[in-house]
């Protein structure tokens, strides 16, 4: 049994990231390109997929064209996202149109910012082959 009901707790530091290696789509090998991925119960995502729900629910109230779940998810992923090592400048804008372009990345994002481990462990890097 836990000491305390703060041994439950989960909410991190937006601070708090890791490396997740990105794979080679062709060759299957893990490269030295990567992603700075913060967890899915970070401070900062939490609010962010807040305002992207209520964006969506008012949308839905107001009968506006809603984005399509694969287009939510993308952008989801998106902005659990908050670096990579590619020289250009990184933007969550920018990393959305990656992932449009690179779907398999979606589900790699979404497996490292879910597991709990990451980010409450000794840090370690990632790759979808480890």
């Amino acid at each position: 049994m836990g000491n305390s009901i703060k041994d439950y707790y989960t909410v991190t530091s937006d601070k708090n990231t890791t490396k997740c290696y990105l794979v080679d789509p062709l060759t299957k090998s893990q490269t030295e390109d990567y992603l700075l991925i913060r967890s899915m119960y970070s401070k900062g995502f939490l609010a962010e997929k807040r305002k992207m729900l209520e964006d969506f629910a008012s949308s839905r109230f107001q009968k506006r064209k809603t984005e399509s779940v694969e287009e939510m998810r993308i952008k989801a992923a998106a902005l659990l996202v908050v670096g990579w090592s590619f020289s250009q400048d990184f933007s969550h804008h920018a990393m959305q149109e990656a992932l449009e372009n690179a779907p398999q990345l979606v589900d790699q994002i979404e497996q490292v910012a879910e597991s709990m481990e990451n980010f409450f462990s000794q840090p370690k890097n990632l790759s979808k082959n480890t």
